[in-house]
């Protein structure tokens, strides 16, 4: 018989509400579900197992459906595509030769490097003979940023940070430089090794710690030799953290950046465990203020990561 059209809708809400989510909404398994393999080994499991979160990390599983609910495509294990013996032989000649122009192009920087160095020497030697002001000792330095980076068609700030990173590098960490322009490592594993060890305070210190980086720096990625590096420098640092610590702290400071639109920036430099406390508690307070204009149906502007409007 025909049912009027209220009861056939309360019927289909029932039916839905009868049935699960997965149901309702099938999706194919994750990827997590699908692979559990090592390439040493690989079995074909029962789809009645990939509900299961005991299954063998040496397994694969074979015949999952991998493209959804509509789908009956399984998931094959792949063939091997195998190098044929003239491409082998391109292979070997091509990465040698990718070797050594890396080598020649690290070169090729080490000398722009130590040609921006010479140019820092000249302003160094312009400032020394004026006044003993800040303002008048900047502005050589700014001039040659200006000079060099109209001819290399980049941004003064640019140029004056080559500036600073060349005097660092060939000043205080000789041996880096000396690897960096016989082609064994690339500007970002010098910039790394410097960066790093730009706080020991003596040339032994650094000396030891060039010693210990630079073999590890050779052979390794940059990315993966600055933890390293970070770690060393700090063994060999001839003061404990603690007293490096009080020596930072003492000169803790608090200033403010005026910007557009009557806008301005509160900087505060402080000890990490006083800064982290007091943006926790500024977070705290905000998700408060939120809640309660939420509860109460009060309209407020509420920024990202607890920034909040002052009322």
């Amino acid at each position: 018989p025909h049912r009027p059209r209220r009861a056939r809708q309360v019927a289909r809400s029932q039916n839905q509400r009868k049935m699960s989510r997965a149901q309702r909404y099938p999706q194919p398994p994750t990827l997590a579900r699908v692979v559990w393999a090592v390439a040493s080994d690989f079995r074909a499991i029962p789809p009645s197992n990939l509900s299961s979160k005991k299954l063998s990390t040496d397994a694969c599983i074979c015949g999952a459906n991998v493209r959804g609910p509509c789908d009956d495509h399984n998931m094959k294990r792949p063939k091997r595509c195998r190098f044929e013996p003239d491409e082998l032989s391109e292979l070997d000649a091509v990465v040698p030769e990718l070797v050594r122009v890396r080598a020649q192009v690290n070169a090729l920087q080490a000398r722009e490097t130590q040609l921006i160095h010479g140019a820092a020497q000249i302003a160094g030697a312009v400032e020394s003979r004026g006044e003993a002001s800040s303002r008048a000792a900047e502005l050589p330095h700014r001039e040659v940023a200006a000079e060099v980076g109209a001819a290399l068609r980049i941004s003064d700030r640019t140029a004056q940070r080559l500036m600073g990173e060349s005097n660092t590098l060939i000043q205080k960490f000789p041996a880096t430089f000396a690897a960096f322009a016989a082609g064994v490592i690339t500007r970002t594993h010098a910039n790394v090794v410097a960066d790093a060890g730009a706080h020991l305070p003596d040339a032994a210190a650094r000396a030891a710690y060039e010693a210990t980086v630079l073999p590890v720096a050779e052979r390794e990625s940059a990315s993966r030799i600055r933890s390293f590096a970070r770690i060393v420098a700090e063994r060999l640092h001839p003061r404990s953290f603690t007293e490096r610590h009080e020596s930072a702290a003492a000169g803790r400071c608090v200033r403010v950046v005026d910007l557009p639109d009557g806008m301005a920036e509160l900087i505060a430099t402080s000890p990490a465990v006083a800064a982290h406390g007091v943006l926790d508690r500024l977070n705290r307070m905000a998700r408060s203020v939120r809640d309660s204009r939420a509860r109460t149906g009060a309209a407020g502007e509420v920024g990202v990561d607890g920034c909040i409007d002052a009322d």
